[in-house]
């Protein structure tokens, strides 16, 4: 090999390094809009549900770590989860939502990669665990408030939250919704919001 290149390649590999260190940064962002970086681990909440989690540990260099809810806090990244805080309908106190899909609508699912919790795959209903554990709750968002998709509203949903855009006006919607010679159910919301983002952006 060229003397020349192999300095080149050497050199180059620090840079490198250094990228994809900052790639896999770790942080919280207070209530007050600043931003700390450090180490982060989730919590579940203590109690029998667990779908949910509203607690994270926070560990900057060189110092003790501490703690954080989700009413502490307006977002966190771990790993390569993105996690917001958020006030749902059933919920009293405000929780941490997976951030999927970030668009004109805004997709979110409860619950986060933990060693103790079902552990999210990164499709709307896959777990790996299995039936183990309790299903994730699904939420849209597209302009301040949380909504939760069920099979019992997704009707609703789809009504007061879709057919907005002329894409999916021309659909027809019962307990599932039947568009351009397809079905899609509650389970397919995370494929609807995509398509939603995709046809109906402005």
């Amino acid at each position: 090999m060229n003397k020349l290149v192999f300095l080149s390649i050497v050199l180059l590999l620090p840079i490198c390094t250094i990228s994809q260190v900052k790639e896999k940064v770790e942080y919280i962002v207070l209530n007050s809009g600043d931003t700390l970086y450090g180490d982060v681990r989730s919590k579940l909440e203590i109690g029998i549900n667990k779908k949910y989690h509203n607690k994270v540990g926070y560990k900057a260099p060189g110092k003790e770590s501490k703690h954080y809810t989700a009413n502490d806090l307006k977002a966190y990244k771990r790993k390569d989860f993105h996690c917001v805080s958020a006030q749902i309908p059933s919920r009293d106190e405000k929780v941490f939502l997976y951030h999927v899909i970030e668009g004109r609508m805004n997709y979110y699912v409860s619950g986060e990669r933990t060693s103790t919790s079902p552990v999210y795959s990164g499709t709307t209903m896959g777990y790996m665990g299995g039936a183990s554990g309790p299903k994730p709750s699904l939420f849209i968002k597209k302009d301040k408030d949380f909504i939760e998709v069920k099979k019992k509203n997704f009707s609703d949903v789809v009504k007061e939250n879709f057919f907005d855009c002329n894409y999916f006006s021309d659909g027809t919607v019962g307990k599932k919704l039947k568009l351009k010679g397809k079905k899609y159910s509650h389970n397919n919301i995370e494929s609807l919001v995509e398509l939603y983002n995709e046809r109906c952006s402005k």
